[in-house]
């Protein structure tokens, strides 16, 4: 992360964008202010090299269920959480949903699927090959093998 931040001056200035959200609504929940749940369109981009690569829509669904779950902190195991954490534990009023629209407004299935090497051994190249605006959407990448 830090040499993200370092060689990215854009990812610096929105962590701080996002920290200040968030000490923002930590205030307004202090005051007592109806909070609001967040939604935030995700479009995942199936980086594949062969077939079994190509996983499927249900996969990804699942997952985004599962990340909501946690998020909402819904998930069944939460009475095992650890005294430590029980003071801060809360429900983070953001949901993530798969985008139903494209960045030129057509529908989707929020899945993007690109045959390419670079899912063997991806870093953060595979970004330059396929993104939506991520002040819009949340881009997930799904790759064989991370480098």
């Amino acid at each position: 992360m830090a040499l993200e931040l370092q060689s990215n001056p854009r990812r610096a200035a929105l962590m701080a964008e996002t920290e200040a959200l968030m000490e923002e609504q930590m205030v307004m929940d202090a005051q007592g202010t109806e909070s609001v749940v967040h939604i935030i369109p995700v479009v995942f981009h199936v980086m594949w090299y062969d077939q079994s690569d190509n996983i499927s829509e249900a996969q990804l669904q699942d997952a985004i269920d599962i990340l909501n779950e946690d998020m909402r902190r819904m998930n069944p195991d939460t009475g095992l959480l650890r005294a430590i954490f029980k003071p801060v534990a809360a429900d983070m009023e953001v949901e993530f949903r798969i985008a139903k629209k494209d960045p030129n407004g057509n529908c989707t299935n929020g899945i993007t699927r690109t045959q390419t090497n670079l899912s063997l051994a991806a870093n953060n190249n595979v970004k330059s090959i396929i993104g939506w605006d991520n002040t819009k959407y949340l881009n997930i990448w799904v790759v064989r093998n991370i480098n």
